[in-house]
């Protein structure tokens, strides 16, 4: 975020940061878990590290991002694998892919599908932003389009900060 502050998901926990091949440890008693407007702990998680890795700020979104608008998701997580496909009842065959071991970093856009939504996930409870991963014949989707994956968590969203005006800045809109 700035100033040696770091924002991820709660279940992932403060950890060593590294920038480049500079490594940042957590500071002890730094680490606090954000709460929902009601009072019940969110999945979100705020720590600082020892050191300055010299980046910007971060601007954070003041709003939700809108339904209809483009967001940037920026993640370290697991890619696909083989494909795979599945009989479902619900679907018939479903198209897939197998996880691959080790984590990438990548990024992708996708687009917001409806209002915030309530997650509860055991303790915590998150608003969540919903989106669909479109195939890529699929004119509702995006050029880069992307979902996340499993060990994306706590990676970043990012969206317009007018989402009429689509050269206006990035801001960090979620986790």
């Amino acid at each position: 975020l700035g100033n040696g502050w770091i924002l991820t998901a709660a279940h992932v926990g403060p950890s060593i940061v590294t920038f480049g091949e500079q490594r940042f440890d957590p500071i002890a008693g730094s680490p606090t878990q954000l709460t929902n407007s009601d009072g019940s702990q969110a999945d979100l998680l705020l720590f600082r590290i020892d050191g300055d890795p010299n980046l910007p700020e971060l601007s954070i979104a003041t709003s939700s991002a809108k339904v209809g608008q483009e967001v940037l998701l920026v993640a370290v997580g697991s890619s696909r694998s083989k494909r795979v496909s599945i009989s479902t009842e619900e679907q018939g065959m479903v198209d897939g892919f197998r996880w691959k071991a080790g984590q990438t970093k990548r990024w992708g856009t996708n687009i917001i599908e409806g209002e915030p939504t309530l997650v509860e996930q055991e303790d915590v409870q998150t608003m969540a932003l919903p989106i669909v991963f479109d195939r890529i014949e699929s004119a509702a989707g995006t050029r880069q389009e992307a979902v996340a994956a499993k060990g994306d968590s706590g990676g970043a969203v990012f969206a317009r900060s007018d989402p009429l005006e689509p050269d206006s800045p990035w801001t960090l809109a979620g986790l």
